[in-house]
C-alpha cells in the first residue's frame, strides 16, 4: 500500500501471499480489501486491484493527511487459513478548482471574455457553481473581493451562488463608468490538521452608469426688479454615490 497520495488519484493496491502448505485442490487464495475501516471486507479484491478515486471518494476516506487503516483479508479455503494485515493510508488534500462564472461576454484586450455587467444601483447575482474540488467530500467555503485588494467585500458562506447587494458595491468605491475592474473569487476547503487551502479566480466586473435623477426644486416667483433667485437643486441624487454630480452651465 503506498503510504501516501493525494486527493483525485487512483490507489494501486498489493500483497504479497505466501503459504507454506500447498491445496491439494489448486484453489486460489481469496483477497479481500477493508478500505474503510468498517471490518467489511468489500471494497476491493485481489492481490494488485487498482481502487479508482471515485471509489475512495464514495468511501468517504480522510483527505487531510490524517491515516486511514485500511486491511487485507487472505483465505486459502482450508479451515484455520484465513490471515490478515493492516496498513495505513494518508490522502493529502489539494486546492478547489474556483470558476467565478460570468453573466455576459465583453471585448477585452482584443479577446473576447467572460464577464459580468451590470447597471449602477443593481445588485451583482454571481454564481461560482462551475468550481470543484478533487474530493467532492470537502466543505468549500466562498467569498468574494472586489477590486482582488485582499479586501473581503462580501462572504457567502458555502453556498456558490449570492446576490451581492448594490449597497456592498458602493461601500467599496465602484465606479459607475463602465471600465472593467477585477472581482475576484475566494475559495477555501475547510481541511483539518492544518492542511485547508484556499485558490482563487478572477473576472472583470463592469458597472455602466445610470442617468442621475434631477430635481429642480421650487415652485420658485420673483418681482420684477429683485436682484436675483435662489435656486436649489439639492434634490438632484444620483444612484451611484461614487459618481461626482455637476450640474452644467446653461
Amino acid at each position: 500500500v503506498p503510504g501516501e497520495m493525494y486527493e483525485g488519484e487512483n490507489l494501486q493496491l498489493h500483497v504479497e501471499v505466501t503459504d507454506p502448505g500447498s491445496d491439494p485442490l489448486g484453489r486460489p487464495h481469496n483477497i479481500l480489501w477493508d478500505l474503510d475501516g468498517d471490518r467489511v471486507y468489500d471494497d476491493a479484491s485481489g492481490s494488485d486491484p487498482l481502487v479508482p478515486w471515485a471509489a475512495l471518494e464514495a468511501l468517504g476516506l480522510a483527505s487531510n493527511g490524517m491515516p486511514n487503516v485500511i486491511s487485507v483479508m487472505v483465505d486459502d479455503g482450508e479451515e484455520h487459513g484465513v490471515s490478515y494485515l493492516r496498513g495505513t493510508l494518508k490522502i493529502n488534500n489539494l486546492a478547489p478548482v474556483p470558476d467565478a462564472g460570468s453573466n455576459d461576454t465583453i471585448i477585452l484586450n482584443e479577446q473576447a471574455t467572460p464577464a459580468y455587467v451590470i447597471n449602477e444601483g443593481r445588485p451583482l447575482w454571481v454564481d461560482a457553481r462551475g468550481t470543484t474540488d478533487p474530493d467532492a467530500n470537502d466543505n468549500l467555503v466562498y467569498a468574494w473581493d472586489i477590486y482582488a485588494d485582499g479586501i473581503i467585500d462580501y462572504f457567502a458562506g458555502s453556498d456558490p451562488v449570492a446576490f451581492i447587494p448594490w449597497q456592498v458595491l458602493e461601500d467599496a468605491g465602484v465606479p459607475g463608468d463602465g471600465e472593467p475592474i477585477r472581482l475576484r473569487l475566494i475559495v477555501s476547503d475547510q481541511e483539518t490538521n492544518g492542511q485547508a487551502l484556499r485558490a482563487h479566480d478572477d473576472v472583470p466586473l463592469i458597472v455602466n452608469n445610470v442617468d442621475p435623477v434631477a430635481d429642480a426644486g421650487g415652485p420658485y416667483m420673483i418681482n420684477e426688479g429683485d436682484r436675483g433667485i435662489l435656486l436649489d437643486g439639492s434634490g438632484s441624487y444620483d444612484i451611484n454615490a461614487n459618481d461626482d454630480m455637476r450640474a452644467p452651465r446653461n
